[in-house]
């Protein structure tokens, strides 16, 4: 172990040594001994930087940036680039849509080009349109490939969070009922130390380390849980604890790439996602006439969020706790004096008021199915 020692303590060190000598006895500052000495001294302070920073950066367990990167290419592995944020339509994450009617009559071209601009409210964060989307003459709701303007994770967005496109038409929609979680980051130094401390393991395949980090390195999988022998011997379960409420179906694909490249011959992996209970809450509030009515607009439009937030915090078999839900509406504003909740749906059954306990392989999502699961009235 380096004992690293500052210019100071070399300097202080050296006049002790000298002075036992008693040759010496000037040490004062200015003196032309104490300049010698600070002047080795200094040299030799820079050289024990340089040496304490190369034997941390020698090790998996303090090195970082490109000195962990060298270390990582000796095992042959890699530290993984950024990724845009992404959807397809099959992911059914993106729509366009009409509250009455087709979208025929109010798209006369009947398509949805490639290239249209989606945003936030605020213009914040935007998203193109990839592939032409053809309409037919019936439907009144059509979903859309789109990839984000920015790249990494500042591409990620919430649910039903894109709300405005750059379309010359009247009457139509746009949304994102499903949040977009698929943009990702350059890896982390800590993420990567853990792939090269386990490339051992990974290099040689066929076990479970190997498959469970190949599904970790896709974007928007928080956690890949393994069960053995699901279907008998020489077959496995590989449920995705996606990073929001769900896992998109290009995920899906390339996990099962993956973890097909990383198991052994003969054995038959199953890619599977968590059962999905769908919500669905309207909720009246009260406010106390300290509230003007665009403070009441302002908070109202606050709420539906922090309730969306509470249902991604429930993790994997989790459970939603009515009293909890009640606090955080509540602490959304001040001025919000009381509450009812007129709507608790969960599977699209109506709930007595109380908690609701997920299986051990269910999550949360907003009901898909209903246009505005979480309304706010007064």
């Amino acid at each position: 172990m380096l004992n690293k020692k500052t210019t100071s303590q070399l300097t202080a060190e050296s006049i002790e040594i000298l002075a036992r000598g008693e040759t010496i006895t000037n040490f004062s500052i200015g003196s032309n001994v104490r300049t010698i000495l600070e002047v080795i001294n200094q040299q030799l302070g820079e050289f024990y930087d340089a040496l304490d920073l190369n034997m941390s950066m020698a090790f998996i367990s303090t090195a970082s940036d490109v000195y962990l990167d060298m270390i990582g290419s000796l095992f042959g592995v890699s530290r993984t680039t950024s990724e845009t944020a992404t959807a397809s339509a099959e992911d059914r994450a993106v729509k366009f849509f009409v509250s009455s009617g087709s979208l025929a009559i109010a798209i006369p071209s009947k398509v949805i080009p490639a290239g249209t601009i989606i945003t936030t409210d605020d213009a914040n964060i935007s998203y193109i349109v990839t592939r032409p989307a053809p309409i037919d003459d019936v439907q009144s709701e059509i979903y859309v490939d789109v990839v984000c303007t920015s790249p990494g994770e500042t591409g990620n967005i919430g649910s039903n969070r894109l709300t405005t496109h750059n379309m010359s038409v009247s009457n139509v929609l746009v949304s994102n009922p499903k949040a977009i979680l698929t943009g990702t980051n350059i890896e982390s130094d800590d993420n990567f130390r853990y792939r090269v401390i386990n490339a051992g393991r990974i290099a040689a395949t066929s076990n479970i380390t190997a498959i469970r980090l190949a599904a970790l390195s896709v974007p928007d999988v928080a956690n890949a849980i393994i069960t053995e022998y699901v279907n008998g011997v020489g077959t496995f379960d590989v449920l995705l604890i996606p990073t929001g409420n769900i896992v998109s179906q290009t995920t899906i694909r390339r996990v099962a790439a993956l973890v097909d490249f990383s198991k052994a011959v003969g054995m038959v992996a199953s890619i599977r996602t968590p059962s999905y209970v769908p919500v669905e809450f309207v909720i009246q509030l009260e406010f106390y006439e300290t509230a003007t009515a665009v403070d009441k607009n302002a908070i109202k439009g606050n709420v539906p969020a922090t309730i969306l937030d509470y249902i991604d915090d429930i993790p994997l078999g989790g459970t939603f706790i009515y009293t909890e839900l009640i606090r955080r509406v509540k602490s959304v504003d001040a001025r919000i004096k009381d509450l009812k909740v007129l709507c608790y749906y969960f599977k699209g059954r109506s709930q007595l008021l109380k908690n609701y306990q997920l299986e051990p392989d269910e999550l949360f999502i907003p009901d898909p199915d209903v246009a505005n699961p979480i309304r706010i009235i007064t």
